[in-house]
């Protein structure tokens, strides 16, 4: 089960509710505590890979965290057709 987290909305989180349930195939207990209840931020969220001096990319992400332990997977939201990416 997903859960919505409020805040600033910077995503459609429903959209992404909806392409986590169609893509989310299998077991969707925790990985590390064994519960199954996840929320999804309304924000993204992004990782910059290190390019030393150079200005790194950015890679928006969708948060999913377990409500019970605080475990946290990414989803690429440019993947996920929840973002566009600019040229």
């Amino acid at each position: 089960m997903v859960q919505r987290v409020s805040g600033r909305s910077q995503l459609d989180t429903q959209k992404a509710i909806n392409w986590l349930e169609e893509h989310w195939k299998g077991n969707r207990e925790c990985p590390v505590c064994g519960h199954n209840s996840w929320s999804i931020s309304d924000e993204l969220v992004e990782v910059k890979p290190y390019k030393g001096n150079l200005l790194p990319a950015v890679y928006p992400l969708v948060a999913v965290t377990c409500n019970t332990c605080g475990y946290t997977f990414l989803f690429n939201a440019v993947v996920a057709g929840l973002v566009v990416p600019q040229e």
